[in-house]
């Protein structure tokens, strides 16, 4: 099932996502949303015998079906995973997001651990990720408070293929001239510490200060994935935690990788060239696209006509 975008308009937005997607506005869309679960518009599917539906609404229906009964009542109809393209235009704000814990403590369904992987950046593109050293709530409070908390954070250089994992409770910032592609839990909850003086112009943005330090964790596993220096084609492994386990696809010109449609996956088209191929159909891949593959017995194909790459996120 291909998936539509949900576009979402920032202040920070660039000009990336209207050279994909269709609808998407430079300068205006900031955010491109695959099966978003947090109320509002939703994903709506392109293809097969669902196209035109709500994507969402039928995992309402169907999630046995689509997720596999364990991981369907195990996350009580909600769909568990967010994929998000980010046009980073210029700097996002420092911020944290609670863990399940602490979100439910404060009357909200989950938490928001989240991967990135560098879909496109410049020379001097930039993220920062974590505290340079073990840090007090109080001190933070009061960095924060005094526009100074970018001061004690981790600060990463950012190349194209790389991989970053963000877990709750990270602070964290993308710099200008990031194309970001962004697997989350299906959450919307965003703490800011500090927006680069955004705030004095446009109060909608000021700090939540409080809320953030109760989400904030001094020390946790985030951490970089650098890109891969292997040729030809191969599949590998970024990241994994409770929520979700990403790979990365590399096809050369040619290239086939076999795919098992157990556990069901999220798949994006970081470049086109690609098709998903099994019993009875077949798919091509535009650069963008997403593709949601419910849990099933058996196997399907990725096939690469030209060298391309997708990201393959397993559900869990």
């Amino acid at each position: 099932m291909e998936l539509s975008p949900v576009f979402r308009e920032k202040i920070w937005a660039g000009r990336a996502l209207s050279r994909i997607y269709s609808g998407a506005r430079p300068y205006k869309t900031g955010e491109a949303l695959f099966a978003p679960d947090t109320g509002g518009e939703g994903s709506v599917i392109l293809n097969g015998a669902h196209k035109g539906r709500d994507f969402i609404q039928l995992v309402r229906r169907h999630g046995a079906a689509m997720l596999g009964r364990g991981m369907a009542a195990a996350h009580n109809g909600v769909f568990p995973v967010l994929v998000k393209v980010i046009d980073c235009g210029e700097k996002l704000s420092v911020q944290v997001h609670p863990d399940d814990k602490a979100a439910k403590k404060a009357g909200l369904k989950s938490g928001k651990t989240e991967f990135w992987y560098i879909l496109g950046a410049e020379k001097k593109s930039w993220l920062l990720l974590g505290f340079k050293r073990r840090i007090s709530s109080g001190e933070a409070a009061k960095l924060a408070e005094a526009g100074f908390i970018t001061a004690v954070l981790k600060r990463c250089n950012t190349k194209k293929g790389e991989g970053y994992f963000v877990p709750a409770g990270t602070v964290h910032s993308l710099g200008p001239s990031n194309l970001v592609l962004e697997i989350q839990q299906n959450s919307d909850v965003t703490y800011r510490l500090y927006d680069w003086g955004r705030e004095k112009s446009s109060p909608d943005r000021r700090p939540d200060i409080a809320s953030a330090i109760g989400a904030v964790k001094a020390i946790t596993a985030g951490r970089r994935i650098a890109a891969a220096k292997k040729k030809g084609t191969f599949i590998r492994s970024m990241a994994s935690c409770e929520f979700f386990r990403v790979k990365e696809a590399v096809l050369k010109k040619g290239g086939v990788i076999q795919m098992d449609k157990t556990p069901p996956l999220m798949v994006f088209a970081a470049e086109a060239g690609a098709s998903l191929l099994w019993q009875g159909g077949n798919m091509a891949l535009k650069k963008g696209a997403v593709v949601f593959v419910p849990a099933a017995p058996g196997r399907f194909s990725i096939k690469s006509r030209t060298g391309t790459r997708l990201i393959i996120t397993e559900l869990r």
